[in-house]
């Protein structure tokens, strides 16, 4: 799952990679549509072009704490951030 900063009505646009063998895999955008994330694109890459595509996405920004994206993405000021169960079982 890659998450950027891309937006889409103030909401961040999914990217994810998913394969089924070491040299191939689908790489698919999902947009949120007001109800749920729907996939709006989808390519099926193998040897060169997964090997770029990973070049390319290892020069991203590191997320730490996807909380923070999801609170202070522009319209979503009603969305509260969520405890992780870690952090829920300290607060007990």
């Amino acid at each position: 799952m890659i998450l950027t900063r891309t937006r889409i009505d103030g909401l961040p646009v999914l990217y994810a990679y998913a394969h089924l063998s070491a040299g191939s895999g689908d790489y698919t955008t999902y947009v949120f549509d007001g109800h749920e994330d729907k996939a709006f694109s989808s390519v099926f890459l193998t040897t060169r072009s997964l090997d770029g595509l990973f070049k390319e996405l290892t020069k991203l920004p590191k997320l730490t704490d996807a909380r923070k994206v999801l609170t202070t993405a522009p319209g979503a000021s009603h969305t509260t951030s969520q405890p992780t169960p870690n952090e829920g079982a300290a607060e007990r």
